[in-house]
């Protein structure tokens, strides 16, 4: 395995159409960058005592059932400059069975000033492992994003895989 977390990957990719037929495209060198869910922190400083971090990812670990949920920030390394087609990041997200409140990630890109360019958010309502998949059109020559996410009690980020 790549101590870099990162590799090469070809694939064949697979377009459905609106009919449902599938059609192919020509093999194409995908790049993938890996980030371990460890690497997020909370959004509130103050929460991060409430984290707990480790090789499984980050979770919320905030006193019982129904207590309040912990947002954090998921740092996402840029490995192409210039304007680029938008990002796809696949969240791999943690929900425990006794989480009142869904699990959340937002895709959230800024220009180097820090001003909003995009975003997208979705939830992730089921219990045990499963993904977030997030996607933005395009990014400008500078542009940085991140993932931020709202975690339940006793659930977490365990990784997030950025297509570059």
């Amino acid at each position: 395995m790549n101590t870099n977390l990162r590799g090469w990957i070809t694939c064949l990719v697979v377009a459905v159409t609106s009919t449902g037929a599938a059609t192919f495209a020509s093999a194409q060198t995908l790049t993938f960058t890996v980030v371990p869910g460890a690497a997020c922190l909370a959004r509130n400083g103050n929460e991060e005592t409430y984290l707990r971090h480790g090789l499984m990812g980050t979770g919320n670990n905030l006193g019982g059932v129904g207590s309040p949920a912990i947002d954090v920030i998921c740092p996402l390394t840029r490995l192409t400059s210039g304007d680029i087609q938008g990002p796809v990041v696949r969240v791999f997200v943690l929900r425990d069975a006794s989480a009142t409140l869904p699990l959340s990630c937002t895709l959230d890109a800024r220009t180097a000033s820090g001003l909003p360019t995009g975003a997208q958010t979705k939830s992730f309502n089921g219990t045990g492992e499963g993904t977030i998949d997030l996607a933005l059109t395009s990014l400008g020559p500078y542009d940085y994003y991140q993932v931020l996410c709202t975690l339940p009690y006793l659930s977490g980020v365990r990784s997030i895989r950025v297509q570059n």
